[in-house]
Order: structure tokens, then sequence, then C-alpha cells
């Protein structure tokens, strides 16, 4: 059997058994998306938004042009595929290529460490590919973590790059940069945590690096630099949002432990395990901190037990240096502070030393340091193998073992029909919807990003993307009168007919509002909200703004239909103000002022209008209010253009100034 033979029948043996293993995800590779809750979505709508961006979108996001921003460039190594099947077909078949493709890898990995002439080798480098390919992390992450799950890069890598060692060439080296590339787009975690594998491998291996040629060196900075400038460059927005004060990336000392692995998490099986899953769900939803997803670290049973009882004839080197690694990103993913089953122990670990350094500090999920666990642990089982396996029977009963040790069958899985009422709205006027709950529901949110591609208008307080608005832009959103307890689903204001800051009525302010972010649509989607919920924003927009209902499958639809009469001018505050609040005794609302609040005022039709702020200093406040406008004293009636206009409202003495029954009188210009 020729060597292109075997790689082909490797190849052939783990597609049959990632074909059974994540039923039924093939059956469906057209209808359904395969993992559960909203990223699947979101993946899916970066691959639209990338193919309607098109080249130059590309080359913005690769050469890291733009502000400060997140990004995510996981989906542009696999649009050839979008381009060929489309959505949802491309994203199912980038899933089970991540385990075809792991399992692969690192059987190269493993045949390429061990004794090549061997066929035991082969044998146990394929036992160490079904290892890898289906250990609970990568599961768990497949699930919805489009980059994580793509853990197929990491041995890919090391194999290019040992490679290029035993006999460097041109073409090696460039698939190796291509490789690392890959890698630093799908997954940056993954780069972070392989760039300190590289540098530990260079410290053990020392020896062989110090007799190395000149000529060789230069090779590797050459390749050192083109990685950088390849991978990194795409990363210069996400890195200077990184490098801000109080940037969103840090997500503080109490989230970074959430995010970290607990120890007794690489013993404790997956808790979607086909049979005894069950078991420990209890154990995950109650000790372990984080999402499933995070806290999954499951190494599997018999892969430790072969390692721990038979690894006696692996050469010392290379076993103490695959024992180093795992030992190293097993502490680190453990962060900065050990906790076990979910309570916190008073023992600091290394990771508390880098934590706050620049990169490290916006490190999201520190647990992602587990892959390279389940990487070491996986190729030192391979290693174990090679020198121990004799028989055909004790591999098929690995095998045998290994499955039922990762059993997962069936694969959650997700329609991918998206609501009907999408290609309704897609022709309405307006360029933004409301729609509910899609600030509050992930799954929703996410679904409402993919439809956004359909429709093609922008989702209003869309919590999936919150990472991609500035800060200010989310506190406008949640700041807008009616559109703010529409989103953020303050039922008790709606039942009550509460009034808004300022006195503002939120069946006269709403179309105000929705008309500021040029939205004619509401679209609710009644299953995803608690009876109360649903009953309170029907009651609201059927009785107060006398909309009417469109049910169109299991959506309702709202148009603004201008029955209700509005003034055309609205207030949102901005920074500044304190315990806003209504006090039912002197029925009143009350605002306190510690130095100087902000609001904002707005005027959406095309005429001039002519504005009162009123309201009252509170007896018990310390400081009388002055109200400013471009920095001057305003005293008396405001006229209001079309447009935007900010205000400050300024305590004038030395203590907190207490406003009390603010109101806001509205006037056309005769």
């Amino acid at each position: 059997m020729t060597r292109w033979q075997t790689h082909g029948i490797v190849l052939c043996l783990y597609a049959v058994l990632a074909i059974g293993m994540t039923w039924p995800v093939v059956p469906n590779i057209t209808t359904r998306v395969a993992g559960s809750g909203g990223d699947p979505w979101q993946t899916m709508w970066r691959f639209e938004t990338k193919d309607r961006a098109g080249w130059n979108e590309f080359i913005k996001d690769v050469t890291g042009q733009g502000e400060a921003r997140l990004i995510n460039l996981s989906v542009w190594p696999w649009m050839p595929l979008h381009f060929a099947f489309g959505q949802p077909t491309a994203y199912n078949i980038v899933w089970l290529l991540s385990f075809i493709l792991s399992g692969y890898a690192v059987y190269l990995l493993v045949y390429t460490l061990a004794d090549p002439s061997s066929n035991q080798t082969k044998v146990a480098a394929w036992l160490a590919g079904l290892a890898y390919m289906f250990l609970p992390y990568h599961v768990a992450h497949s699930f919805g973590h489009f980059g994580a799950m793509q853990i197929q890069w990491l041995p890919f890598i090391i194999v290019a790059a040992i490679s290029w060692w035993r006999r460097p060439r041109i073409i090696m080296a460039i698939v190796l940069v291509c490789l690392f590339t890959i890698q630093v787009w799908s997954e940056h975690h993954y780069a972070l945590w392989l760039s300190l594998f590289a540098l530990v491998a260079a410290i053990y291996w020392r020896a062989q690096i110090r007799v190395m040629s000149g000529q060789r060196l230069r090779w590797i900075f050459a390749m050192i630099l083109i990685g950088l400038l390849g991978g990194g460059a795409a990363y210069i927005p996400t890195a200077r949002l990184a490098f801000q004060n109080s940037s969103p990336l840090e997500l503080g000392r109490e989230q970074l432990l959430r995010f970290s692995a607990d120890p007794f998490a690489f013993i404790i099986p997956a808790s979607f395990h086909s049979v005894w899953g069950n078991l420990v769900d209890a154990l995950f939803n109650q000790h372990f901190t984080g999402n499933v997803a995070e806290s999954t670290q499951y190494l599997g049973i018999i892969v430790l037990l072969v390692s721990l009882f038979f690894h006696q004839l692996v050469p010392v080197g290379i076993k103490r240096f695959w024992l180093i690694v795992g030992i190293l990103f097993f502490v680190i993913s453990l962060g900065p502070q050990l906790h076990i089953l979910g309570n916190i122990m008073p023992v600091p670990l290394p990771y508390g030393v880098i934590d706050s350094l620049p990169v490290f500090s916006a490190i999201r999920a520190v647990s992602r340091a587990g892959v390279m666990v389940g990487l070491a642990v996986s190729v030192f089982f391979g290693l174990v193998l090679a020198t121990q396996l004799r028989r055909k029977w004790s591999a098929a009963v690995i095998t045998a073992l290994l499955l039922l040790d990762f059993l997962f069958i069936p694969v959650p899985t997700q329609s991918a029909a998206i609501p009907e009422v999408y290609e309704k709205i897609s022709s309405l006027s307006g360029r933004t919807v409301l729609e509910i709950p899609a600030a509050t529901n992930y799954t929703i949110a996410s679904r409402a990003l993919y439809g956004s591609t359909v429709h093609g208008k922008e989702v209003l307080g869309n919590i999936a993307l919150e990472r991609a608005h500035t800060e200010d832009e989310l506190a406008e959103i949640k700041q807008l009168p009616g559109v703010r307890q529409l989103l953020y689903l303050r039922t008790t204001e709606l039942r009550q007919d509460r009034a808004e800051f300022f006195d503002q009525n939120l069946a006269e302010t709403l179309p105000d509002a929705m008309a500021s972010k040029d939205a004619t649509a509401i679209i609710v989607h009644p299953d995803s909200l608690s009876i109360l919920q649903w009953m309170s924003i029907k009651n609201f927009l059927e009785e107060n703004l006398q909309l009417t209902p469109q049910p169109i499958a299991d959506t309702v639809l709202y148009e603004l239909n201008g029955k209700v009469a509005t003034d055309g001018v609205l207030l949102t505050r901005k920074a500044g103000w304190e315990h806003i609040g209504f006090d039912a005794e002197r029925n009143s609302i009350f605002a306190e002022i510690p130095t100087t609040a902000t609001a904002t005022l707005l005027n959406v039709t095309d005429q001039d209008k002519v504005v009162d702020l009123l309201f009252t200093i509170a007896p018990e406040s310390l400081s009388s209010v002055a109200v400013v406008i471009d920095g001057k004293l305003s005293e008396g009636p405001i006229i209001l253009p079309p447009g935007q206009l900010d205000i400050q409202f300024v305590a004038s003495g030395e203590g907190k100034a207490i406003i009390m029954n603010p109101r806001l009188n509205v006037k056309n210009i005769k």
C-alpha cells in the first residue's frame, strides 16, 4: 500500500466515524444548523456580510484598517465553501471538517514523532487522532464557537514546523506561515498559546538550536516576521481596543475567574455525554463556573489510564517535553487563582502574575488554554501506544472504549429556516427595525442578525452585537423613551402606563423615538416571551398606540401607522443623573445631580420647535440648577431646530442638586 493510499484510508475512517458520532448533522446538512444557541447564527451572518462586502472588506480586515473594535476573521479561510454551497450547508461542512481534520492532523503529528516504519505506529497515530478529534473540549465548543472548535490548525502547524526543521524548504516555509495566519484569523487565543508552546520548545531543545546555521536562523526570523504581518496586522483594531482605558475586552477579575478551568473538569465526563451525561449535569450546573463550553475539559479515562501505566518505553526526552507542555497549559488554564468545584481557594496561581499585562488582560476565557492540554495528552497517548500495541484486537478494543468514553449522540441541531416576517419587512421603508426580544435573548438576537441579511435593515439594540457598538451608541439606544421599555422588557412601566423621564408619555414618545432611528416596524416573537411580557407589549402596542397586529407564522408584525399624534420632540438622559425615581407620597419624579448631568433633545420633524424644560428644586436640595447649552446659560424657552441638541444641567452650589416634577413642554413656532 502506498503512502497516499494510507493517508486516504485514514481520512476515510475519520470521516465515517465523524459522520456517525455527529448524527444527525449530515442527513440534515442543508436544512438544519449544527449546534445550539445564537453563535451559529452569528457565524452564518458573518459569512453573508463578508460575502456582500466583497474584496474591499477582506483587504480592510487583513490589513487592520478601521476604528478600534473587536474583529472576527474566522470565516475568511472558508469563504470558498460559502460561495459553493451557501448557508447552512457551508457552515455544517466546516463543522464536520473540524472533526475530520483534527483527527488527521494529530495522526500526522504522532506519525512524525514516532517510528514511521512500524505498522503499529500508524495504528497508534490513528488512535491518538481519534482521541483528539472527539475530545469533549472540542465537542463543547463545536456547539457554537466557530473559531474555538477549529482545533485542527494547532497540530498541523506543529507538523509543518517539524517538517521544515528536518528539511528546510521554501514550500514548507510558505505552508507554515499560511497555517499560522489561518490560526490567527480563526482563534487568536490559540495563536497566543501556540506562540508560548514555541517558546517552550525553543527552551527545551536549545541545544539543537545553538548548532543551527545562520541561514536557518534567518529563515526562522523571516517566517516569524511574515507570520506576524500576515496574521497579526489584522488584529490592530482589536489591539487598540485592548489598550484603551477600561477596555470592554477586559471582563474583570471576577469574570476571569469564572471562565478559568476547574482541576476536576479534566477528569469528570462531559455533561452532554449520551449515557452518563445526566449524572454529571447537576455537577456542572451547581459547581463548575462559566458555561458548559468553557468548563468542559474532560481528557478521557482510557487516554489517561493508558498514558499513566504504559509510558515506560517512550523515549525520555520527548516524554518529558510533552509532559511539560501538558502541565504548563493545565496550570495556565486554571487562571489566576485556584477554584475547586466553584469554590475560590486562597491559592494564587502563576497566571495571576501576568493577567494584568497587555494582551493577557484581554483574554476573555483563559480556560481555552486547555486545548493545549488536550493536544499534549493526545499526542502522548499516541506515543505510548506506539510502544505497546502488538495485536489488532487491542486496537479495536481501544477504539470502542474511546468512542464510548466520548459518546455525544445525538448532536443538537436547530432549524436553519428564518422567520417569514423578514421577507415582509424587506419591502417596508426605514433603515432599522425594532425586534423583541433581540435585546435580551441571545439566540433571537443572533438569528435576527442573520435575518438582517434578508431584509437589509439594522436590528436596533441587538444584544448579539453589543461589543460592535460604541458605549455612546448603546447608551443612546438604552435611553430612548418607549424603545427602552420595549427592548429591555420594562413590563411594569408598560402595564402601569408610567411616564418616562420629564413626564414623557410612552405612547406619544415611542413614534418619535422610532422616527429618530428611521424605524417603521416592530417584530415580536411571542414564543420567546413570558405570558406577562407578551400581554404587556401587546396591550401597549395595540391599545395605547392603536397599532394593527399582523401575525406571520410564529411572529407578530406591527407597522407604525401614524394614528398617534406626537409633538415630534423627545428627551433622552445621558451621564450624571443619580437616583431617578417616583415618590408616591409626594406624587412626583425626583432626580439628583451631583455636579453635572447631561441630556439630549431630539426634534424628528422638519420644523423648528419651542421647548420648555420645566422643573422645580426639591426642598431638600443643597444646590440650585442651571441649564447650559453650548457653554451658555439658558433661561427660558429653547428654540430646537430639526436634529439633536445636547443640554447640561449644572448644580450651581457645593452640594447635590435635586429636581422634582420635571416636565417637557413643546410648542410649534407660529
